[in-house]
């Protein structure tokens, strides 16, 4: 869980709420990367 260990980091550096939504976001775009990757090895 790299994503959540990157997120817990950059919150305890930047409490601003832009970089607090761009890091979540990030999370989310990583996860749903990893989801489609597992989808197309199923297909593969």
């Amino acid at each position: 869980m790299l994503s959540s260990s990157s997120a817990l980091q950059s919150r305890k550096q930047a409490p601003q709420p832009r970089l607090l939504a761009r890091t979540a976001i990030d999370a989310e775009t990583a996860v749903l990367r990893q989801r489609s990757a597992a989808r197309a090895d199923r297909w593969q």
